[in-house]
């Protein structure tokens, strides 16, 4: 099997529900946008550093061992998606 990969990261919907300016700090529209538009990178990231393709690796085993019963111990190996010409 191919080595799990994130395909990507999707935002659903985002709410700003008060836009609230301090007296030293004035907040604008174009500052909130510069912040929601930073949101996927730092998703992808978040997602890459807490190992989550691992863990899908890990819970797809958890998954099969649960559900398929055999005598011999089921093992999946994964491989490399780079193709070797």
């Amino acid at each position: 099997l191919p080595h799990a990969q994130l395909l990507g990261v999707e935002q659903d919907q985002v709410d700003v529900l008060a836009l609230e300016n301090g007296f030293w700090n004035r907040i604008s529209v174009n500052d909130v946008q510069n912040e929601l538009s930073i949101l996927p990178q730092l998703a992808r990231q978040k997602a890459v550093e807490s190992n989550l393709p691992s863990e899908a690796e890990n819970a797809l085993q958890k998954q099969l061992h649960e559900r398929i019963h055999t005598r011999q111990p089921l093992k999946l190996v994964f491989t490399s998606s780079v193709k070797n010409d």
